[in-house]
């Protein structure tokens, strides 16, 4: 969610970034498994809220960034029951109030990117 509000009488220039990167690799290997399960979960909540009311001249750069990289790897030879399961929850809330009067320009960017890798090899 990004929510932007600008109201100006001047020079203010506002860059805002928030990056939130999640990569998850999750590989299950059995030989001989009855039953098998592999679960994985990612939650991202990122919220961007800039409001900006201007009478001056300001410059602001604001960067958040939130990087969480999972490995989780299982092997078993003959297991009767094997489970794996991750989650993650990331949340990432930035928020910028600047009041001035002069001329605006802003600028917000928001990358969310998330990678699953999840591999099952079951012989039997």
């Amino acid at each position: 969610t990004t929510t932007s509000a600008t109201s100006i009488e001047s020079t203010t220039t506002s860059t805002e970034s928030t990056t939130s990167t999640t990569s998850i690799e999750s590989s299950t290997t059995s030989t001989a498994p009855i039953e098998s399960t592999t679960s994985s979960t990612t939650l991202i909540e990122s919220t961007t809220t800039s409001a900006t009311s201007i009478e001056s001249t300001t410059t602001s750069t604001e960067s958040t960034t939130s990087t969480t990289s999972i490995e989780s790897t299982t092997s078993s030879t003959t297991p009767i029951e094997s489970t794996t399961t991750s989650t993650t929850s990331i949340e990432s809330t930035t928020t910028s109030a600047t009041s001035i009067e002069s001329t605006t320009t802003s600028t917000e960017s928001t990358t969310s990117t998330t990678s699953i890798e999840s591999s099952t090899t079951s012989t039997a």
